[in-house]
């Protein structure tokens, strides 16, 4: 949409809007939405070794906790990949 008009998206509009504190788990969720583990009927799980070797590459100091934010927003995401 904007590169057809030769413009930079408004990135604060584009963006969905988050607490600090998950600012990590969203990073890493980004980084690894593509890596799920596909089953007959649709995903079934996100690889959990592309979220840690993720968090190991961008050196994220609290990876438990952003371990679990990361499954939380695949679970969500796999919802809706579902329900299309």
């Amino acid at each position: 949409m904007h590169s057809e008009k030769d413009e930079e998206p408004p990135c604060d509009t584009c963006r969905p809007k988050f607490i600090e504190e998950n600012a990590d788990a969203v990073r890493i969720f980004y980084l690894v939405r593509s890596q799920f583990i596909m089953g007959f009927d649709g995903p079934i799980d996100i690889s959990h070794e592309a979220i840690h070797s993720q968090m190991e590459l961008r050196k994220i100091k609290d990876r438990e906790a952003c371990f679990d934010k990361v499954l939380i927003m695949s679970d969500e995401w796999m919802k809706r990949m579902k329900d299309g």
